[in-house]
């Protein structure tokens, strides 16, 4: 019989992985070497697994050159989603830093604006006051006037009742 899950040695995992991470940007050499020991080690320790499993499960577990394939295949798309996530996150934070740079801006030109409003804003403020005294020396004169206005009219009105009355009386005796 064939024997189709033949391990394969670790150099062979090693050039393998290589080939398979060339594409992969990594800061260094180290961090890639790094990266393909891992791959190797993950792929040995479930080939272990596999043989202990056997042995307690009494089922086949097999640990082919596809799954050590689909092993790292796996690992480029997380490492990519992660990278993509991350860079989203950063965009989002220095997007928020510089909001904040710029309202820190426009906070202190406004506070330079209040401090050189101050002086127009106290004699406002005084003109204000002035203005509402001068109302209220003429609110109470205006009073006083229409309270006479009041008097007078009421005068005139029974001054004109009586001029009506002596008018109808008049034309009454007329006729």
């Amino acid at each position: 019989t064939i024997d189709w899950f033949s391990e394969w040695p670790s150099e062979a995992l090693k050039s393998v992985a290589s080939q398979f991470l060339l594409d992969i940007e990594m800061p260094d050499q180290k961090t890639k070497d790094a990266i393909i020991d891992m791959c190797m080690s993950i792929h040995e320790s479930i080939r272990l697994l596999a043989v202990d499993f056997k042995h307690e499960q009494q089922r086949e577990y097999y640990v082919t050159p596809t799954s050590y394939l689909e092993l790292i295949t796996t690992y480029k798309t997380l490492l990519d989603e992660k990278r993509t996530a991350v860079k989203l996150r950063e965009t989002r934070y220095r997007s928020g830093l510089q909001q904040i740079f710029e309202a820190e801006e426009q906070v202190g030109v406004m506070k330079i604006e209040l401090i050189e409003l101050q002086p127009v804003l106290k004699a406002t403020a005084l003109e204000t006051e002035e203005m509402l005294k001068v109302i209220d020396v003429e609110t109470i004169a205006a009073n006083e006037k229409k309270a006479v206005v009041q008097k007078e009219e009421a005068i005139a009105s029974v001054s004109a009742k009586a001029a009506k009355e002596i008018k109808d009386e008049c034309e009454g005796d007329e006729v």
